[in-house]
């Protein structure tokens, strides 16, 4: 006789096992394709694909992208030293007064943040900095005009794809916090933001540096912010001392630029950067693994 309870209890794992898997596939592939195409096109130009431009088009030649690797650096190093102060403060706000009418309206801005499509940010940025030059100009009587492409346009859009995720990662990770560390901590006289800068922040600290490898590993993957604000740029401008004010390139608008360019050898380039992207955004997300498994040991 037929076991028809067990015969459908392994028809149902099978077919949930195989639904587990099917997801996977497509990345797999994206992975390894992305591995494959991109240590080739390397492989070609190594190691001038790391520090060389990109080649001139038509010439068959695979260049590099060492000015696309600056690029990333430089706007995800002023987007990080701008939005990660910004977040710890407003973070710490939010978890001290809890039932403040400013903080109920700072969650729902930056919840509509959160959901914002990043390509929005990059025209919000756009927009913000016309009106700005409009205000300069009719309220100032300066003729001065800030650049709409430029570094710091383009770092400020990645602040704000940054700040709703660290935001709301670095308020959860403080309102966690058992209430007896923080009994301890007002017990001993200190105020609310020693408390909290001394205290609750360095406990909290595994969390913390953890939610910022992950927003930094974010936003160094973002390319429509950046078509609005940064540009890009295929030359090094770093050595110009106002380069702050000037567009510059990055890994993603590159693999964007380059990938859909009918040259042969500027296809494999975007491929070299999509390999270099790929592990600089891994590398980030281990390390942050890491810290947050250390953190929650001890």
């Amino acid at each position: 006789m037929i076991d028809l309870r067990g015969l459908k209890s392994k028809v149902m794992v099978a077919a949930i096992s195989i639904l587990a898997i099917l997801p996977f596939i497509p990345i797999v592939h994206l992975f390894f394709t992305v591995v494959v195409n991109g240590i080739y096109a390397i492989s070609q130009n190594f190691p001038g694909f790391f520090y060389m431009e990109r080649s001139i088009p038509g010439s068959g030649v695979i260049g590099g992208v060492g000015p696309y690797i600056i690029g990333t650096a430089i706007l995800v190093s002023i987007a990080t030293l701008i939005g990660v102060p910004l977040s710890i403060l407003i973070a710490i706000y939010a978890s001290e007064f809890i039932q403040s009418r400013l903080t109920n309206v700072g969650d729902v801005i930056i919840t509509t943040l959160f959901e914002f499509p990043t390509i929005i940010i990059g025209l919000m940025t756009f927009a913000l900095i016309s009106v700005l030059n409009d205000m300069i100009r009719i309220y100032l009587l300066i003729d001065v005009e800030l650049p709409k492409f430029s570094v710091l346009s383009g770092s400020i859009a990645l602040t704000i794809v940054m700040l709703p995720f660290l935001y709301v990662q670095i308020k959860e990770s403080l309102r966690s916090i058992p209430i007896s560390i923080r009994e301890a901590a007002y017990s001993l006289g200190l105020s609310r933001i020693k408390a909290n800068f001394y205290i609750f922040l360095v406990y909290a600290r595994g969390s913390i540096v953890t939610s910022i490898l992950i927003a930094i590993s974010k936003i160094m993957g973002e390319t429509a912010p950046l078509l609005f604000t940064a540009f890009g740029s295929d030359f090094y401008t770093i050595s110009d001392p106002g380069f702050l004010f000037k567009p510059i390139g990055s890994l993603t608008l590159a693999i964007y630029n380059l990938g859909l360019s009918p040259y042969e050898e500027w296809i494999a380039t975007a491929w070299g950067a999509a390999f270099i992207l790929l592990l600089m955004v891994l590398s980030l997300y281990i390390i942050a693994r890491y810290i947050a498994r250390g953190a929650y040991l001890r």
